[in-house]
């Protein structure tokens, strides 16, 4: 008699409300993780306030030496000062490199407290989410657990729980690069609103441009966390039945089927990892280019209109600095997304499922008795 090869198992369909399940957004996970860390989200708001206080430090550094150097450019004495509130002011040399001085040491300073409110925020999320996604198992009644893979458990703590701090790290790296771009944009605006006007309508046109590109990648994101999720599946499902592989030997068969789910999976992840790449830097190109446009069109007016924009330029290119981190930021909180709204898919549903409470009388138990039960192995 031939020998049958044990079929891996193959999840069901899903049905079609999970199909029209809307895409996964970061707004949401966002809200997920940062309601998840209880109490200790007040971090998240005092982190929020240091990074708007950093950038205003920063981008006031940033123009009094430009400033500065215009004048030394220029071989005066003094440095004049014209922004916002501030019009007409005079300082000295001497003063504008002490203001300058201490203002660069107060930013560096600030770095401290940004680092370790990441750090802290980081931490509580990972511990939070193990610990929510362990009482959430161990309260879900035996019949739910049941119907699940084995080393589901383990897949969730080891896969999606790390996921939820690096998600959380760039959210705290987004909170920071979107607070220096607003206070740099603001003192440039202060600065020069027109040019600064021009700046902000070419980076609108270039966001604009590359929107397609960036919607590709939460619909990526998604299919390489359900690939992937299907090849620990069959893997655990093949090291459960190791005993039937061995005895039907059918490991290259099984070898194959795991060899293209991993390919799947792998040309997934090559295409989401090359807009990783290709979008931030590609990004920052176009809003170089824009600066430039935005200088041509200034120089139109003459050199002394010229001459003003030096403060405007280096604030405006710490902002693309900026964005540019932001933007690496976002594309690698959207890789984390999905991790984030299905390990909460996965909390609620354990806790839809929990073992319900109390006592009930089962009466007596009779004798369990098998009829008809014979067993044959055919060679």
């Amino acid at each position: 008699m031939a020998e049958t090869a044990p079929a891996l198992t193959m999840p069901a369909q899903q049905p079609a409300a999970e199909k029209r399940r809307r895409r996964p957004s970061l707004l949401d996970a966002a809200v997920v993780v940062i309601r998840s860390l209880g109490a200790d989200r007040r971090m998240v708001w005092i982190l929020g306030a240091i990074a708007l206080v950093g950038g205003f430090v920063d981008s006031a550094g940033l123009y009094i030496i430009a400033r500065l150097a215009t004048s030394l450019t220029a071989g005066s004495d003094g440095v004049a000062l014209s922004i916002g509130p501030l019009r007409h002011v005079t300082i000295s040399v001497t003063e504008a490199l002490l203001i300058s001085a201490g203002l660069v040491f107060v930013v560096t300073m600030l770095a401290l407290p940004t680092a370790w409110l990441s750090a802290k925020l980081s931490e509580k999320a990972l511990v939070k989410s193990q610990g929510r996604l362990i009482d959430a198992y161990l309260r879900s009644s035996w019949s739910f657990r049941s119907t699940h893979s084995e080393g589901h458990l383990q897949h969730l703590i080891g896969d999606f729980t790390p996921r939820i701090e690096r998600l959380v790290l760039q959210l705290t790296v987004m909170m920071v690069n979107i607070a220096g771009i607003l206070m740099a944009i603001t003192a440039a605006v202060l600065s020069a609103p027109a040019a600064s006007a021009y700046f902000i309508a070419g980076l609108g046109l270039v966001a604009a441009a590359f929107l397609p590109l960036t919607r590709r990648m939460p619909r990526l994101s998604r299919r390489y966390l359900d690939s992937n999720r299907e090849v620990s599946r069959a893997t655990a499902e093949t090291a459960r039945m190791a005993q039937e592989v061995e005895v039907f030997d059918v490991a290259p068969e099984i070898e194959a089927e795991l060899a293209e789910k991993s390919r799947k999976s792998g040309s997934v992840l090559a295409r989401f990892r090359f807009l990783l790449v290709l979008i931030p830097t590609s990004y920052q190109n176009a809003a170089l280019a824009v600066v430039i446009a935005v200088i041509a069109l200034i120089r139109m007016g003459g050199a002394a209109q010229l001459a003003a924009m030096g403060p405007v330029l280096m604030l405006l290119v710490r902002a693309l600095i900026y964005a540019r981190q932001l933007q690496y930021a976002v594309q690698t909180a959207v890789e984390l997304t999905p991790y984030a709204l299905g390990l909460e898919r996965e909390i609620e549903e354990m806790l839809s499922h929990t073992k319900p409470d109390g006592t009930n009388w089962v009466g007596e138990l009779g004798t369990i008795r098998f009829k008809d039960l014979a067993f044959a192995h055919k060679g």
